[in-house]
């Protein structure tokens, strides 16, 4: 865009040229040619899949709720110019295999190209590609974790699996829980309600991927595991340690209301790969987040701030609206905020806006109270953004992201670095210079202009004057003549 401003409608093949060479750049810097199969590789693949069909190409009759509300379906989408898809695609062979393996062929798989059946994202609120569907009986899972077979395929098994299981003893609770951080337990009796079953049900469907869903007819297990439950049925979620009960009555608005409040752990260890799940399964606006370089042997400074955010974050007083997080991708936050950060640093992240709100504790450090009051100072309206889509705030992230892009870049590919920084400086130079040109041409033109407008004027203006003497003496000639005939 800023070449064409510049140049107008000249060297529009250079500029092509040139876009098309930056765009190999920055695919080069973020696909390393690394991830590249080799020959031998990919004739290893062919001989593998040889029993696997291809993945239809679907068309746009899927957004048919007929179609994808019935059945299991997994949906790729993609378009052929995206690297991620690319990439991604093979993949997708692997995991076929390991679902004919673990007797899971009964899922039907279908790919579609989103930049041909464009209305398609519509209807399925597809937002970037590559996205991964799976659609169980009209229940809509998308997968965003780490591109691996493994992880596709854990995610497939996780829907597919029951959406929850009978646990019988409190050993049974202490094995799920050495795999997963967070249980929602329903406790009831022998007899349970149809109306509490229901709704548990649907609620554990449509949210397996975040935790682990369990009941019991064990009433004495509660008191085994050390907490109490008021009434039966009752639910209950079992993380850090500790138990925290539903008291929203028989509504499954309430209920995922408060499963969705609920999901993670009070305060998940993450980097940038399951940040960005965390944001995709979560539904809490501002993120309270932690830098630091590991959670493994840290420095004394970072270790205080760690405690003190995670005695912040279990007494559960800013539970509401706030989700805790410890993040060790130190690049990851310097995306988001557009900044460099240097550990430890606290500060909140609104994920709607993007601004975000930096703890500076000065000389009292991290505690509890410095703390508590910066949250309390952001939600009474008292904080001061920073970042965000603000002039400044754009124009500073849009500089960090392009210094950071052109480090990656030159860090990957050197030479073919080097060859188009002196192509877009070429190109500048002729745009400028083709510029300078135009502007020079258009001085000239308008004055050439200028002068053939006055000599149009100046012709007219002569060619009316002897208009007008022309008629006057007409008018004597005639006037004389009727003198004439009235003297005779």
């Amino acid at each position: 865009i800023i070449f064409a401003a510049l140049v107008m409608h000249y060297n529009l093949l250079y500029i092509l040229l040139l876009l098309t060479l930056c765009r190999y750049w920055i695919v080069n810097a973020i696909e390393p040619s690394s991830n590249t199969p080799t020959s031998s590789e990919t004739n290893n693949e062919k001989e593998k899949l040889k029993y696997i069909p291809e993945i239809p190409e679907l068309s746009s009759s899927i957004k048919d709720p007929a179609i994808w509300k019935n059945g299991t379906r997994m949906i790729f989408f993609y378009t052929p110019w995206c690297t991620h898809s690319q990439f991604m695609k093979p993949l997708l062979y692997d995991v076929i295999e390991q679902l004919y393996y673990h007797n899971l062929s009964d899922i039907w798989v279908g790919q579609i190209d989103v930049s041909i059946h464009s209305d398609i994202v519509r209807t399925f609120r597809i937002k970037t590609t590559p996205t991964l569907l799976f659609l169980l009986n009209g229940t809509r899972y998308e997968f965003n974790g780490e591109v691996t077979v493994q992880n596709i395929f854990n995610f497939v098994a996780t829907i597919m699996s029951p959406s929850f299981s009978e646990v019988n003893s409190s050993s049974d609770i202490k094995s799920l829980q050495r795999d997963h951080d967070v249980l929602f337990l329903l406790v009831h009796d022998e007899e349970l309600d149809a109306d509490w079953q229901r709704i548990f049900t649907l609620v554990s469907k449509e949210r397996v991927l975040i935790g682990c869903f369990i009941y019991t007819t064990n009433i004495n297990l509660p008191n085994e595991m050390g907490f109490s439950l008021i009434s039966l049925p009752g639910i209950v979620v079992l993380k850090d340690g500790k138990a925290f009960h539903y008291t929203g009555g028989l509504s499954k608005y309430k209920l995922t209301l408060w499963v969705e409040n609920e999901q993670f752990p009070s305060l998940p260890v993450v980097n940038g790969t399951s940040f960005r799940t965390l944001l995709a399964l979560g539904h809490t606006k501002r993120i309270v987040i932690l830098l630091l370089t590991s959670v493994n042997q840290i420095p004394l400074n970072e270790k205080r701030a760690l405690e003190a955010v995670r005695r912040v974050a279990e007494s559960r007083k800013l539970h509401s609206g706030y989700q805790f997080t410890v993040l060790v991708d130190q690049e990851f936050s310097e995306k988001i905020t557009g900044s460099a950060l240097s550990p430890p640093t606290l500060y909140v992240w609104e994920r709607n806006t993007g601004f975000y709100f930096l703890f500076e504790p000065e000389d009292k450090g991290f505690s509890e109270k410095t703390i508590s009051s910066f949250i309390y100072s952001i939600s009474s309206g008292k904080g001061q953004p920073l970042g965000g889509p603000t002039y400044t705030g754009t124009l500073k992230h849009y500089c960090f992201v392009l210094y950071s892009l052109v480090q990656a870049m030159i860090s990957h590919r050197p030479i073919l670095s080097v060859v188009a920084v002196v192509s877009i400086l070429a190109g500048l130079f002729v745009c400028i210079t083709s510029r300078r040109k135009y502007t020079k041409n258009t001085i000239i033109y308008q004055k050439e202009k200028r002068k053939r407008s006055r000599r149009i004027e100046e012709a007219k203006r002569r060619q009316g004057e002897e208009e007008l003497r022309r008629r006057q003496t007409l008018q004597e000639s005639h006037e004389e003549e009727e003198e004439e005939e009235e003297e005779e």
